[in-house]
């Protein structure tokens, strides 16, 4: 099947949304974007991304955005979408929430109101659901100059400041529910741009402190709508892993594509897709909760290095059957080569499906016929009995979903 362009009026500014793409069951899918007016919104499929709806407006003049689903996290069976994203209007941090069962919106909550919301290569927000329940998000507004770590113990209708563990630079991070024993812990794997270093930040929710793992080496690329995420990860629901992939230097003939397994104290090194290659970047993690041993990295740039990274690239994904071990890769995703940047894919769910910006058009294309359709019952989709272990042990419990 041919690619298949879902949006014409995407900005360059896309570059600063991180998690885009949800699929609740195999068919309905949300695409979230923000288009030509700079307005941050969605698209919907119904048919497993044949076809898509029109463009629905969350917010103008928005920025930065990130999202989570709730059943990314571990044990959670909920349909909720959470949305967090921050532009020019009114210089806020926002979190809204959208519900999947009705198509609606919860309501804008000022998770922090700013002074100040500028794009830039430092620009960013995150959040994520944690196991406990608890909401966590932390945000850059403007490359250094008001950033912050925000909680919510009500579903996003009050936030607090937390002992903020984003630094006075241009770094970035993403947000995970941690694998701990207090079940309101987070990670996040962050990207320290001025030590050129990518760690996992833990933090304690109870004791409301941070610490930080030892440092894998990555080299920053501070150019804005370029050089913006250049790692992903996502958890694997079976133990609470943090499976993450990244690109240790920007577009270099000795950069690695290295993908990692932590599990709250170690980050173990899985076998690396590609080593000493360039013409590669913009990783995204999908893991297939049913399969626990398989992990699906899309990527941009084939790992031949004969493509040339922001002129003239395809989109491909590799596939390990065996938790890292051994990897397929260059399985072509698009069926052309163009000024192809970023790459977003759901974090699980019953659908595999990249999506990524045409930077010349202004667009973001997919390719339905190249998803893949697993055929596990999601967690809420269905009327049905579910056994759920609690926070991976050994303690299990039985209720209907209805």
């Amino acid at each position: 099947m041919v690619d298949l362009v879902i949006a014409t009026d995407a900005i360059a500014g896309n570059a600063r949304q991180m998690r885009s793409v949800v699929f609740v069951s195999k068919d309905i899918g949300y695409l979230f974007y923000t288009n030509d007016l700079a307005d941050i919104g969605y698209v919907k499929t119904t048919n497993g991304g044949l076809t898509w709806g029109s463009f629905v407006t969350i917010n103008v003049n928005a920025i930065a955005f990130d999202c989570w689903y709730d059943q990314w996290t571990p044990g959670d069976t909920g349909r909720d979408i959470h949305m967090w994203y921050f532009g020019t209007a009114a210089d806020n941090v926002i979190y809204n929430r959208l519900n999947t069962a009705n198509g609606v919106l919860a309501g804008e909550v000022v998770v922090f109101a700013g002074a100040t919301a500028a794009g830039g290569r430092g620009t960013f927000v995150s959040g994520a659901k944690m196991r406990g329940g608890n909401l966590l998000v932390a945000f850059d507004l403007d490359a250094g100059v008001e950033h912050g770590t925000y909680r919510s113990i009500d579903n996003g209708v009050t936030w607090t400041a937390r002992t903020d563990l984003i630094e006075a630079t241009i770094d970035q991070c993403f947000v995970f529910p941690a694998n701990a024993a207090d079940p309101n812990d987070g990670w996040f794997l962050y990207q320290d741009a001025s030590t050129d270093e990518l760690t996992i930040k833990t933090h304690d929710d109870s004791a409301n402190t941070n610490s930080e793992s030892a440092a894998l080496t990555m080299v920053e690329e501070g150019t804005d709508a370029t050089g913006q995420y250049g790692f992903s990860g996502s958890i694997r629901h079976s133990d609470g892993h943090l499976i993450f992939a990244f690109f240790n230097a920007y577009d270099s003939a000795t950069g690695d594509f290295l993908v990692y397994d932590w599990d709250g104290t170690t980050a173990t090194a899985l076998t690396a897709i590609t080593t000493d290659i360039d013409d590669m970047y913009y990783p995204s993690v999908y893991l297939n909760q049913d399969q626990p041993d398989y992990i699906y990295i899309g990527y941009v740039g084939k790992s031949d290095g004969l493509e040339a990274l922001t002129t003239g690239v395809g989109v491909y994904y590799a596939l390990s059957k065996d938790r890292g071990v051994t990897w397929t890769k260059d399985i072509a995703y698009s069926t052309s080569v163009t000024d192809y940047r970023q790459s977003w894919a759901p974090l699980n769910g019953e659908r595999f499906s990249m999506f990524w910006a045409d930077i010349s058009a202004l667009s973001v294309v997919t390719n339905q016929g190249n998803s893949k359709e697993f055929g596990f019952t999601p967690l809420n989709n269905y009327q049905a009995p579910r056994a759920v272990g609690q926070n991976n042990t050994d303690i299990i419990s039985v209720s209907g979903i209805g």
